[in-house]
């Protein structure tokens, strides 16, 4: 049960909690290659907004091109940024339609800059739209999400379990000591697994397509942050595990002394 329960709570803390969505996701503004794609998406939005005439669109599209390009410069960027991901996470642990995606990433927030600063150069009015809504991932992987939701949410009795197990072997164990230091070994071993599934994340990852580029750009670095986030983890189990397997054997070299 320390398989799911290491995981489960980590999921808890990051992906299941908004504000470690939030935190977590956050550094994500600043990758260069999802900047660049996320800049094209908003010179679309604004472009479609805008709603000027072919002729006036063709003279102002490179103000909306700088415009665009210059968002995730701005001072404000950062705070648009985290609304963005706050909107996008109740968005995605809500959503219920079968044709939506997986995760949903509502740029609103961020578009809306780019259009105050397109509006104010025309010096005309952009009307911003609540939502813009760019899917990532597939519909069919909703139910992953669910799962790993409702997993999340029960970390503390899988852990409680976990627990009671590991307790309930060294009560019936001939020798405690050496069941103590094959749980503490096992847990290494876990622990180590643990560690290279997570650091597998990232090639799995791009193997499966994307709904764009903006999708693309999102799901690889996500993926990076999140096992830059959860390897330290493994790392504490493993010393936990480390840590009881000595303990273990010293138990276990004292009472054969005594013996």
């Amino acid at each position: 049960m320390t398989a799911v329960a290491v995981p489960a709570a980590w999921a808890s803390q990051n992906l299941t909690n908004q504000q470690g969505f939030v935190e977590l996701a956050a550094p994500m503004g600043q990758a260069p290659q999802f900047r660049s794609a996320l800049a094209a998406a908003i010179a679309e939005e604004v472009r479609n907004q805008s709603q000027l005439p072919p002729g006036l669109q063709e003279l102002v599209d490179p103000i909306i091109a700088r415009a665009a390009g210059a968002v995730t410069g701005l001072e404000e960027f950062p705070q648009a940024w985290n609304e963005a991901l706050a909107k996008s996470h109740t968005l995605t642990l809500e959503a219920e339609g079968p044709d939506e995606g997986a995760l949903r990433l509502d740029i609103a927030p961020i578009v809306a800059l780019a259009i105050q600063r397109v509006a104010d150069t025309l010096g005309t009015e952009i009307p911003v739209q609540e939502e813009l809504i760019v899917d990532i991932g597939q519909a069919d992987q909703q139910q992953s999400i669910d799962l790993v939701q409702r997993v999340a949410n029960e970390w503390r009795w899988i852990a409680a379990g976990a627990f009671a197990g590991a307790l309930l072997t060294l009560m019936v164990a001939r020798r405690a000591s050496t069941a103590l230091a094959w749980l503490g070994i096992g847990a290494v071993i876990l622990a180590a697994a643990l560690w290279l599934a997570a650091g597998a994340a990232p090639d799995v990852a791009a193997q499966h397509d994307a709904a764009g580029p903006v999708a693309d750009a999102f799901t690889a670095r996500f993926v990076e942050l999140a096992t830059a986030s959860f390897q330290p983890w493994t790392v504490v189990l493993a010393g936990a595990g480390l840590a009881a397997a000595v303990i273990g054997v010293t138990a276990r070299q004292l009472s054969g002394r005594r013996a």
